[in-house]
């Protein structure tokens, strides 16, 4: 492992990840609450970024079995490294400027779910064409898979979950951040004080809409009372800090990935302080979110433009912000990403090419087990297939090939 690092760092270079890793740093310096939604958009980042770290302060890089977390950034880099050494040389230069745009910008999903859908496609004998990329030709399909005489074409999208619900995650913590001097100030010894929060207009980032709510939430806890303002609604009340116990075991910052999944609120922000009280914030938005018709919309303008329409199409959407941990409470259940692809599969006159949609999470399940005899550290893959069935061939066996298995329960994993 030691020596793909010393490869990948060779092409991409240091700096570039340690300013990334600054950059990110100093948003959650600044931002209170945001660390949770940013440790899973930019996992890949984080962690090698610390790898280049690791090395000055510790003359190595640590094992995948010590830190679990690190076995994806090896596969991205192991992967990126084999595809680089097999690509011609000004190929390979658009892959690596592909790579520091991305790194600086939006994020590695989108490239890292390219190139681990290459890996997996390849373990599994299909012979893949990089299209865009060797076409440099951004508006079209990412691969062409073929095999046993079947032609697919793929395209990878890293989006968030988040897209189109009227209080977003970054939101919530945008108004935690505004809020925290308060929250801290304010708690009392042995209560636990809950705040229900109406909202009336979309929040979705650090703006003066989010210090409105957040000065409403200040104005609650100094009166220790309820409190209105242009934008929202604050109701208090405090309890014993034993009869809220369930509730402080929720996530800090966190959307519903499930609908329902916090009742009738959009998110639950808890904030305890053991032994001192603790602060909860219920958040609800008056409007309604638009998730699907967003998501579809992203889908829709990729399917209706990247694609030849002369092949089977399949879609592979990463989740970005949904963690694999979170994902797999998905299985079995009916979700915004069944909707997603009612919407999408519903016209058979703009895209019947379309044969199905793979959605895949920001970060896959680790899973580790240790005994006398040997240490193992792995990761689960998890993702949901959701088919057209108005395609002809979407229940060809080929099909059931292109993801990974979806285990629900991912117990230990074997040796690699």
């Amino acid at each position: 492992m030691p020596e793909i690092f010393r490869l990948f760092f060779s092409i991409t270079g240091e700096e570039p990840w340690l300013a990334r890793r600054r950059h990110l740093n100093r948003r959650q310096r600044t931002e209170p609450g945001v660390a949770t939604i940013l440790n899973t958009i930019y996992s890949r980042e984080l962690a090698i970024s610390s790898l280049i770290l690791n090395k000055y302060h510790s003359f190595g890089y640590p094992s995948a079995y010590e830190r679990p977390e690190l076995l994806g950034p090896y596969s991205f880099a192991a992967t990126f490294v084999r595809i680089y050494q097999k690509l011609p040389g000004p190929i390979c230069k658009i892959l690596v400027s592909r790579l520091l745009g991305d790194l600086k910008n939006k994020g590695l999903g989108s490239l890292a779910l390219e190139l681990e859908t290459a890996a997996h496609l390849s373990r599994l004998g299909f012979d893949l064409q990089f299209h865009d990329l060797i076409r440099n030709s951004p508006g079209s399909f990412d691969f062409l898979a073929t095999r046993d005489g079947l032609e697919v074409e793929i395209d990878c999208k890293a989006i968030s979950a988040d897209t189109g619900n009227p209080i977003s995650a970054f939101g919530a913590a945008a108004i935690v951040s505004f809020a925290d001097d308060a929250i801290k100030k304010f708690r009392a010894v042995g209560r636990t004080i809950i705040l229900e929060v109406i909202v009336s207009k979309k929040v979705s980032k650090r703006d003066n809409v989010a210090r409105s709510i957040a000065q409403a939430i200040t104005n609650s806890l100094q009166e220790k009372s309820n409190f209105e303002s242009e934008f929202s609604t604050v109701n208090y009340s405090s309890r014993d800090s034993k009869d809220v116990q369930s509730l402080q075991r929720q996530s800090t910052v966190q959307y519903p990935l499930l609908d329902g999944a916090f009742g009738e609120w959009d998110h639950i922000i808890v904030n305890p302080d053991e032994g001192q009280g603790g602060v909860i914030l219920l958040l609800r938005s008056t409007e309604k979110s638009n998730r699907v018709e967003r998501i579809t919309e992203t889908l829709k303008e990729s399917v209706e433009k990247q694609f030849s329409g002369l092949r089977p199409v399949v879609l592979f959407v990463r989740l970005a912000d949904i963690s694999g941990d979170i994902f797999i409470k998905f299985l079995g259940r009916r979700t915004f990403m069944n909707d997603v692809c009612d919407n999408l599969f519903s016209s058979t006159e703009k895209r019947p090419h379309i044969a199905g949609v793979i959605f895949l999470p920001g970060t896959p399940v680790v899973a580790r087990s240790t005994s006398d005899d040997f240490r193992v550290a792995g990761e689960q893959s998890v993702s949901f297939f959701i088919r057209n069935e108005n395609h002809p061939i979407s229940t060809d066996p080929i099909f059931s090939l292109l993801h990974p298995p979806a285990d629900p329960n991912p117990g230990p994993l074997t040796a690699m």
